[in-house]
């Protein structure tokens, strides 16, 4: 029964019996379906008996409601949807595979290069048939261990094709795509990522198919960037960075769902959220084998943005992280995620990467094996906790006794009483003028680059594990000083041409250094020696300060920055960039340990500004004004200031103030 008809019969009289037979027929009744054959024609009608040639074809004719039924054989087509299903009446592209074993695939299969299937428009199924985007290799017998992917790669790169399988929102102008399901599908060898969904593609789905061998065309050239870097199985939003993308400035999709998948890249993550994308779920797939090792941070999840949910995963073999949490800024960095009932086996660096200070929500039930420490950078609570068996919708109590001092213009320190809670606190932010500065397990904080002469007014909540916050406590408020006061210690190294200067101690001297500039600014140069060098001001008697300084790496190698409460060269802490990290660092007793670390690129041709605040126990790092690390530690109480250095490093505007 075809459209037209259906209208003329609803308009005539109806008899009982065919008015029955109408309340049984589905919503698209009326729909058509239409049938690809590789041996038929674009001149048929897409009849069973006669069928179109390509599924672009059929495309063009299919309206909501349409099924597009595939035969057997080849296709070579890059598809183009050209208008919408709706949430009743999907168009669907139907095959005649099913299963996850490749011996009962590869009967229809389509293949491509670019952007083999793009979707602009919402309610589409893809369902039972192949998608390959590499046809050079379709006879060669893929590895199965990590450990002969690059060799693989390497090998067969002249043959590789670049391409993406299936692009969600591929058009620049394409909004707000929803209703896109991909289920039964099985998907080998995008040039990059495998399925990309952008510019705000809202509830999608991807399930029980195959997703494999991502990322397999090279484009970087293992210095800026591992050379197969974009394989990810499914990428969902648009980093900041990609400024000529449509929405790169918020693509807040949302509420995909990627479950029950075998998803084996052999390239980077099998799930990668970024900034701005929330409410995504990633549940109970079978997600290994992250080709990009730990140098340049690669993992087998990375969710950068928000409120997204990892559940009842298996998460096996990567060269470096396993799950990864971070932001470009922290104007992204807003937690919320949650990681639950996951199994966490082999892998290089540590199971979880925490680099956002903002709290996370959930992480409980996941179980690791003893091949790598479970999570490095801030806490995520303890992940191998049991998960409650109800939901934990208790929140913790108000936080009482705030305080804040302005200890110099342009800080102010901040400490209140414990919260309590039926299971337990985990952290607590602080906020100012209601944006948030601080996130702490402790129970203080400072907040620094502030402005002289100003009035601020904090607040802090309490949040437990289940991401439940309290209510904000009391609205306190600071001026700070009108910043004429003396700082302890302040130099742009202009007035002379010889080191040290002033109050300056060469506490460790292993290289030359020299005035250097260009014509705006003045600096303090290392030599290019990899001999460790310590400079140092102040009196051993003193405790609680702030210290920054404008800093410039000769290379990633280049171990630098600031040296606080220093005693000897056995006895001090230091907070470094080094080698795509920041590091807040203790020595004692000539024995050097980590307090915290967090993944951090420094600029080789600009000028980072660290700080670091030390107040009591507490120690805290900044990084061009974001909290990295921190840490509490009561080895050393009382010390000089400095900076340190270790190969080519240069230094300006050095401030100390109490």
């Amino acid at each position: 029964m075809n459209l037209s008809r259906n209208r003329q019969l609803r308009t005539r009289r109806t008899s009982p019996l065919l008015l029955a037979l109408l309340t049984v027929l589905p919503s698209a009744a009326g729909a058509e379906s239409l049938y690809v054959s590789p041996s038929g024609s674009d001149g048929n009608p897409g009849t069973s008996t006669s069928p179109l040639k390509t599924i672009q074809a059929a495309l063009d004719k299919a309206t909501a409601g349409t099924t597009i039924h595939l035969a057997p054989g080849l296709y070579h087509e890059r598809l183009v949807t050209k208008q919408s299903g709706t949430a009743t009446a999907p168009i669907t592209l139907k095959g005649p595979e099913t299963g996850k074993a490749r011996s009962a695939r590869y009967q229809a299969v389509l293949f491509g290069t670019s952007r083999i299937v793009s979707i602009n428009h919402s309610h589409y199924v893809l369902e039972g048939f192949t998608i390959d985007g590499q046809e050079n290799l379709v006879n060669e017998t893929y590895p199965t261990d990590l450990s002969s992917t690059r060799s693989f790669k390497d090998a067969n790169q002249s043959r590789i094709a670049d391409g993406r399988l299936i692009y969600i929102g591929a058009s620049d102008t394409s909004r707000d795509i929803t209703g896109v399901v991909i289920r039964d599908m099985f998907l080998n060898g995008a040039g990059g990522e495998c399925i990309r969904m952008r510019n705000n593609a809202t509830g999608n789905e991807v399930a029980n198919s195959v997703i494999q061998w991502c990322g397999m065309y090279g484009k970087g050239d293992d210095v800026n960037g591992y050379k197969y870097h974009n394989g990810e199985g499914v990428y969902i939003g648009t980093s900041p960075k990609s400024t000529s993308q449509p929405m790169y400035a918020n693509d807040s999709s949302s509420y995909n769902s990627i479950h029950d998948n075998t998803i084996h890249t052999y390239g980077s993550e099998c799930f990668n959220v970024k900034e701005n994308a929330h409410h995504n779920t990633f549940a109970r797939n079978d997600c290994r084998y992250n080709d990009e090792p730990l140098e340049f941070h690669g993992s087998l999840i990375e969710l950068r943005g928000h409120a997204n949910v990892i559940d009842g995963n298996t998460l096996s073999g990567s060269r470096s992280y396993a799950l990864k949490l971070k932001s470009d800024s922290g104007a992204y960095d807003k937690g919320g995620n949650s990681a639950t009932h996951n199994a966490f086996s082999d892998a290089t660096g540590a199971f979880i990467l925490n680099q956002n200070s903002a709290p996370q929500a959930t992480f409980c039930g996941n179980t690791f094996d003893a091949s790598a420490q479970q999570v490095d950078g801030y806490s995520v609570g303890t992940p191998t906790e049991a998960c409650s068996s109800g939901e934990d919708t208790t929140r913790p109590t108000v936080p009482t006794g705030l305080t804040a001092t302005a200890s110099s213009s342009s800080v102010v320190d901040l400490s209140w009483n414990a919260s309590s809670d039926d299971v337990g606190v985990t952290s607590y932010s602080v906020y100012r003028d209601g944006v948030r500065v601080c996130s702490v397990a402790t129970l203080s904080c400072s907040d620094t680059g502030l402005s002289p002469a100003t009035t601020y007014s904090y607040t802090v909540k309490a949040r437990d594990a289940a991401g439940n916050f309290s209510a904000p406590g009391d609205v306190v408020s600071v001026t700070t000083p009108s910043g004429s006061e003396t700082p302890l210690f302040a130099d742009d190294f202009e007035s002379s041409s010889s080191f040290p200067e002033g109050p300056w101690t060469n506490a460790s001297l292993n290289g030359s250094w020299a005035i250097v500039t260009d014509g705006t600014w003045a600096a303090r140069q290392q030599d290019a020696t990899s001999n460790t060098y310590i400079a140092t001001v102040g009196e051993p008697t003193w405790t609680d300060y702030t210290l920054s300084a404008r800093v410039k790496t000769g290379s990633t190698a280049v171990r630098n920055g600031l040296v606080a409460r220093y005693v000897d060269g056995n006895n001090f802490y230091f907070l470094i960039l080094h080698d795509g990290k920041v590091l807040l660092n203790k020595k004692v007793s000539g024995s050097t340990q980590t307090l915290q670390s967090a993944p951090f690129t420094a600029s080789t041709s600009a000028f980072h500004t660290l700080t670091l605040v030390i107040r009591g126990t507490s120690i805290q790092g900044y990084v061009d004004g974001v909290l990295l690390v921190q840490g509490t530690d009561t080895s050393l109480t009382a010390g000089k200031a400095g900076f340190y250095a270790n190969g080519v490093a240069t230094y300006d505007d050095v401030l100390l103030t109490p």
